[in-house]
Formats: C-alpha cells, structure tokens, sequence
C-alpha cells in the first residue's frame, strides 16, 4: 500500500477458524484506515453455507464507517443459505452500501444475484479469471460475460437483458467509486461505441466494438491488431510449456479489441 496501491484486498474465507477470518478482516480494514484506501475481498467462495464472512466482513465495514468503500467478490456460498438469513443479510449490505461481484460462469455455485437485485443490493459482473489454472477461456469481454451470465442466471427478458447490460457497466463504475463516468457534458471522455443497435443485439453478438475513446482520444484499433499479432513467447505462457508456441498463431487470428480488453463496455464508464 506504501508503493501506492489503490485498494486493500483480503480472501478470509481461506482461514481455518472463524476468529482468524475476523482478524483477517480486521488486520485489512487497519491497512485500509492507515491509508485511507477502499477495501475489496473474495468471500465465501465454496459450496459451503456455514460460510459467513460476507457477514462479517459487511459488519466491520459499518463499523468502521467505511459505508461504500468496500466491495465483496463471488460470495458462492451464498446459493445455500436459507432465505431468511439472506434477506437478513442483504439489509445489512444495503446498509453499509456494499456491492457484490459475481462470475456465475466460472464455477457451479454463484451470488443470488436476482434476490439480491430485489433486495436493493448494487450487483456487478466481472469476468475474474483470463486463460488460466482456474478458468480455460475468458477474452476481458464484459458482453460476452453479460451473455453468459443471461443463461445461466435465467435473465433472458428485455428488462431482464438491460439489467446485466448495467450489471456490467455502471454498477461496476458504483461500486469501484468512478466519478463522472455518466454520459454528460464535463464528464471524462472514455467510450465504447458499438455496432448493434440495442442491448440485446450488443448481448446476442458480444462482438468487438466499432471505435474506443480513452481520455478523449480514439484508440488506433489498426496499431492494437498489429501489436496483436506479435509472437507469445514461452515467457507468456502460464505452465511455460510448449503451447504458447501453438497458441501464439490462435492469438494472431483473433480480432485484437477482443485480447485487449477494448470489446469490454465497462470501459466505457
């Protein structure tokens, strides 16, 4: 944090006892009042409804008067707790204005994103894993997760459709703080216009988008495809085997605003 971190992380469903998962919290939440930083932490992220530390992790952000400034990721668990307890629970989210991320795409169990939605809780998308030990695929392309996300959560109305259009626009630019990240004048210019002509064309597609503004600036999609096109070498390799020699040409085929994360709409906050 010294070195100029952004944001205090912590993944305290990990500890062995529920007091070390509260001194986990607490020691992170310290860090956090030492630097006046925002917190966000992985709960719960197994299969088991004994889980609690979205609990305790929202009930030490109340208590330490950090109400907005902390974040909660995947929070799985959460698919088995009883209902009571989870309408319980989201009023105390509501109250500390803690928002949920959820990738229902990379694993069985996922946030109750519907419920918590009716219940007034800020929920998110995010893609979490890119190509790795835990997830296969992934190209940083929120639509094609918004996509996913709209099969497996049964949200495939029209209401239902803009929802997880927003889920991965604004609700992530609320619950990360993003100021001015609303179309209007004044606001900082960083944009990503798409082909499609409503939000369910942009979800049915997930295509890479027509033109990216950053700070104002269109962004030279013709430079990122050559840049693309590079050789990964070895050293890009997770597993460091012979692969990346093979994936290297996969990579040079594909459309680059797809590997450079410019298809991602949220981007566009």
């Amino acid at each position: 944090m010294a070195l100029g971190a952004d944001v205090v992380g912590g993944i305290p469903w990990i500890e062995f006892t529920d007091d070390d998962a509260r001194a986990h919290i607490a020691f992170c939440f310290d860090l956090a009042a030492k630097h006046d930083a925002d917190v966000s932490m992985l709960l719960d992220d197994a299969g088991d409804p004994s889980l609690r530390t979205l609990e305790m992790f929202a009930t030490e952000a109340l208590r330490r008067g950090w109400k907005g400034r902390a974040l909660a990721h995947h929070c799985r668990a959460m698919a088995l707790y009883p209902t009571p307890y989870l309408q319980r629970l989201s009023g105390v989210l509501r109250k500390a204005d803690i928002s949920v991320v959820t990738d229902p795409h990379t694993g069985p169990l996922h946030a109750r994103v519907k419920d918590l939605v009716d219940e007034g809780v800020n929920v998110c998308l995010g893609q979490d894993d890119i190509s790795d030990a835990y997830y296969p695929f992934g190209r940083n392309n929120m639509l094609e997760v918004a996509f996913l996300a709209a099969h497996l959560l049964w949200m495939t109305g029209r209401d239902d459709i803009e929802r997880l259009y927003d889920m991965a626009t604004v609700a992530p630019a609320k619950a990360m703080n993003v100021p001015n990240h609303a179309l209007a004048v004044g606001a900082e210019a960083n944009l990503v216009v798409l082909g499609e002509p409503d939000v369910v064309e942009a979800l049915r597609f997930h295509a890479p988008p027509r033109h990216v503004v950053s700070h104002g600036r269109r962004v030279d999609l013709a430079r990122m495809r050559a840049l693309a096109k590079e050789p990964v070498g070895v050293a890009g390799n997770l597993f460091g085997n012979k692969t990346a020699s093979l994936r290297s040409h996969r990579v040079a085929d594909a459309p680059a605003a797809q590997q450079s994360g410019a298809a991602d709409p949220a981007l566009s906050k």
